[in-house]
């Protein structure tokens, strides 16, 4: 039997996408493009061995904007919004504010930042995200030495408290002293008082 060549009993041996010649015998693709409105309005007919696809034209099937797409399907379309969007994609689709409709997925120590189509995470002051794709876990800012160096320092979830050593004043990130010590001499009925050097905090080696 030569390539493409057999003996046929019947019509019915054939599959329907397909027609024979009386004088070879052998299979020829029917060109379905070749039928009037085989795919409807706004789309192209390609044949295809054995079958045949419906390209849309684009902007004429579905609804305009960018959160439409039109989808080829075998002998057929589909229109759809595209991830992130929402509507009828026969008229067009909206973007999803997945930051009001609670379906993001930041957590509690991120914002959530709405984008068109998609949305992005913030993490809140105080919060770093380690690795990509994982919430916002707290910053130890008393590991990085934010404090003075004579300060005591207390890491707080999403912050941190600087505390002065006693006998002086501050914010905890600059301390100064706040105690004028004067040495006084009595001598007779005369006293003679002498400023002291206003001290300074100790410093401690830095981790």
């Amino acid at each position: 039997m030569n390539a493409g060549i057999f003996t046929i009993t019947s019509t019915s041996d054939l599959d329907r996408s397909h027609e024979y010649s009386s004088f070879s015998f052998s299979c020829v693709d029917v060109n379905e493009c070749a039928e009037s409105e085989v795919c409807g309005e706004h789309s192209e007919c390609v044949n295809r061995p054995g079958t045949y696809d419906c390209i849309c034209e684009k902007g004429s099937i579905c609804g305009d904007g960018f959160g439409v797409e039109c989808v080829n399907r075998p002998g057929s379309y589909e229109c759809r919004c595209k991830d992130g969007f929402d509507g009828d994609p026969k008229r067009g689709c909206s973007d999803i504010n997945e930051c009001e409709v609670g379906t993001q997925h930041c957590g509690t120590h991120a914002k959530c930042i709405n984008t068109i189509g998609g949305y992005e995470c913030e993490c809140l002051p105080g919060f770093e995200r380690i690795t990509e794709g994982a919430g916002c876990t707290d910053i130890d800012e008393c590991f990085l030495s934010m404090c003075h160096p004579a300060a005591s320092c207390s890491n707080l979830v999403g912050s941190f408290s600087c505390s002065c050593p006693d006998g002086f004043v501050g914010d905890g990130m600059h301390c100064h002293g706040n105690i004028q010590l004067f040495i006084c001499l009595f001598i007779s009925e005369i006293v003679i008082c002498h400023l002291l050097k206003v001290p300074t905090p100790p410093t401690k080696p830095r981790p």
